[in-house]
């Protein structure tokens, strides 16, 4: 099988790329832990295609590490308007993609899926659309991985450095939105248009660092009293 060939298992029809490992078993029904990438797990350098410039951001990993334990699958959801625009193509992503998950798996923790977008209103016409249902702040990869993974929506967390990232979870009917001041998430706009999601059955909050947040936190016994919305000063 070439190399081009493996990619068109994840593209499909949609264009939307979807790849999942499963490699722990997870009980159907649980919630998942929905992360951005950029910005989330390695650092925002803008439009990532190239594994030399990959940084991982460490302070995701203990989350990452608690769901791992706890049986509760870990999905990358992120935008990748740099195909759609032409700036590096699938095969680009593969590779980061490939290296990014070793170097997690070094550091003793999963990803269970990914799904990426490329679609955008400035795209290549291949992949130009005004607003595309998969792609953040709409749920479509979201309510893709719930399909496909039997996972409840309602149990489940987005982890995300824009507005957008929180948008999705509140629009996918999510438990609740955690944004991380790292990547765009330390504008400040972007903190208040977050905190601003929070709804009485969707739960927000806004961390300078994921050192804040612990997993038990999210899916754990500590649950949503101990999460508060707040603002750090910059």
């Amino acid at each position: 099988m070439s190399y081009d060939s493996k990619l068109d298992l994840f593209v499909g029809n949609n264009n939307i790329w979807s790849q999942i490992f499963m490699k722990t078993q997870k009980s159907t029904g649980n919630g998942a832990l929905f992360l951005d990438r950029d910005g989330v797990i390695v650092e925002e350098v803008g439009y990532l295609h190239e594994v030399n410039k990959i940084s991982l951001i460490p302070e995701i990993n203990p989350i990452i590490k608690f769901a791992n334990l706890s049986s509760i699958p870990v999905i990358i959801i992120t935008n990748q308007s740099g195909i759609g625009r032409g700036y590096y193509s699938w095969g680009d992503f593969y590779k980061v993609q490939n290296t990014m998950l070793k170097i997690l798996e070094d550091a003793g923790v999963t990803i269970d899926a990914v799904f990426a977008c490329p679609h955008h209103k400035e795209a290549i016409a291949r992949f130009r659309h005004a607003d595309h249902p998969f792609r953040k702040p709409n749920p479509g990869m979201l309510k893709m991985a719930a399909e496909l993974m039997k996972i409840d929506l309602s149990k489940s967390w987005v982890i995300g450095d824009r507005s957008t990232d929180i948008l999705a979870g509140l629009n996918a009917n999510c438990k609740g939105g955690v944004h991380v001041q790292t990547g765009h998430g330390g504008n400040n706009d972007e903190i208040q248009a977050s905190l601003q999601i929070r709804k009485p059955n969707y739960y927000v909050t806004s961390v300078t660092s994921l050192n804040e947040i612990t997993g038990d936190q999210l899916f754990g016994k500590k649950r949503m009293g101990t999460i508060h919305h707040r603002i750090h000063p910059h």
